[in-house]
């Protein structure tokens, strides 16, 4: 389904951008431990859009079973 591929796109980019905050919390944090706490929070509220995301995503997906309107896995050549 269209919509599955387009959340799991946002949920990748949630995920790199979790990532980069994390990364620059990291590379800052001796010298500004105040902007790094700052990253480290951004960084914590991606990847609660990422959870968000998904979990929303694996309800779909059980309720498509549920209805058993499961489109089928592409064959692999």
């Amino acid at each position: 389904m269209k919509i599955i591929d387009e959340i799991s796109q946002m949920i990748d980019e949630e995920l790199g951008d979790a990532k980069k905050y994390n990364e620059r919390a990291l590379a800052v944090h001796s010298e500004y431990p105040s902007i790094a706490e700052v990253f480290s929070k951004l960084s914590a509220e991606e990847m609660e859009h990422a959870k968000c995301l998904h979990d929303a995503v694996a309800a779909l997906i059980d309720k498509q079973k549920r209805e058993k309107d499961v489109p089928a896995a592409p064959k692999i050549q």
